[in-house]
């Protein structure tokens, strides 16, 4: 993703989001590897625009030629942020549905689960077929 000690804070991210997801298989750890990079993306913006703002406060004589660049880059900056959000609201949101809608109840008595069982215990009977697609 990046270099040097940047790398290692995108992985140190990653690893403490696997740490705290626990992933149970490789669609989960997509969406926690999706997660960390728009938190990753998120916090780079935040960076980003916290140093053009620092920058056009430091100009004194700003002309309106370079008052007009850092507007310009100002809305990529904040456009972009936006769309790491969205990016990141939308893998947390996957990765809910998906822990909900994989939850198995516990067998009330040994043996296979019926049907009648499973609608008995309130919880919805999901195919895997439809999670792969």
């Amino acid at each position: 993703m990046t270099t040097g000690t940047k790398t290692l804070d995108y992985n140190e991210l990653l690893s403490t989001l696997m740490g705290e997801w626990q992933p149970r298989d490789a669609a989960e750890r997509q969406m926690v590897v999706d997660i960390a990079e728009a938190r990753w993306g998120m916090w780079r913006m935040t960076a980003l625009e916290v140093r053009l703002w620092n920058r056009e406060m430091s100009r004194r004589d700003s002309e309106e030629a370079e008052s007009i660049a850092f507007a310009k880059e100002l809305k990529a900056v904040t456009r972009a942020g936006v769309l790491y959000s969205r990016r990141y609201n939308a893998a947390l949101s996957r990765l809910l549905r998906m822990r909900r809608e994989n939850l198995e109840p516990e067998p009330r008595t040994p043996g296979p689960k019926s049907a009648a069982n499973r609608k008995q215990s309130g919880l919805r009977v999901v195919s895997t077929e439809r999670l792969a697609a």
